[in-house]
């Protein structure tokens, strides 16, 4: 995975943060700190992956990702920001976002998105790295005589989940529900 490439889009970002210093551990990364710097940049260099802040100068993430798509940008958008709310993470998968990480992003996460992301991109060497495919899931998914529709449902959702490293998106390809109704289930869990 280090020859893997990333855009980081954060109007504060900084060399020392630490997702910074964690994508670093993954391959190189550039960073922008506005949409238009964004887009100048991606006119440039096709990065893997671009991690993008919620809120940026010159608009929000729902804004970059109308932009990425009207220039064409292949990389998988992955949204990152420090509220996880329904009224955040919805539209931005529905706007064509891959993932939505919550700050302070935890590496094994981290690097589980990347991997997902750079595999669906099709990139063959990368797939063949991923710690991913190792993960050991287990052979069955918990489900007993004696519990409810719903019960079940939250069941097959969390087991995927954690086969598929956290990723809401790997999860709803999985099950062959959109990510939006994987994130509208956990939240009538809870």
């Amino acid at each position: 995975m280090s020859d893997s490439s990333f855009l980081v889009v954060d109007q504060t970002a900084r060399s020392e943060s630490s997702l910074i210093q964690r994508l670093r551990r993954l391959g190189r990364v550039a960073v922008a700190r506005s949409i238009v710097e964004a887009s100048a940049q991606l006119s440039r260099f096709q990065p893997d992956v671009v991690f993008c802040e919620w809120r940026l100068s010159d608009g929000t993430v729902l804004d970059a990702l109308h932009e990425f798509g009207q220039i064409g940008v292949a990389a998988k958008v992955i949204v990152v920001s420090n509220v996880a709310s329904l009224d955040r993470v919805v539209p931005a998968i529905r706007h064509g976002a891959f993932d939505f990480l919550v700050k302070p992003v935890d590496f094994e996460k981290l690097r589980a998105s990347v991997a997902s992301a750079i595999r669906q991109g099709g990139d063959e060497d990368i797939r063949q790295d991923t710690d991913l495919e190792k993960t050991a899931a287990p052979e069955a998914i918990p489900v007993r005589v004696g519990m409810t529709w719903p019960q079940i449902e939250q069941t097959v959702i969390e087991w995927t989940l954690a086969s598929c490293g956290q990723s809401v998106p790997a999860a709803a390809r999985l099950l062959r529900l959109s990510p939006s109704t994987i994130y509208r289930k956990l939240d009538q869990f809870r």
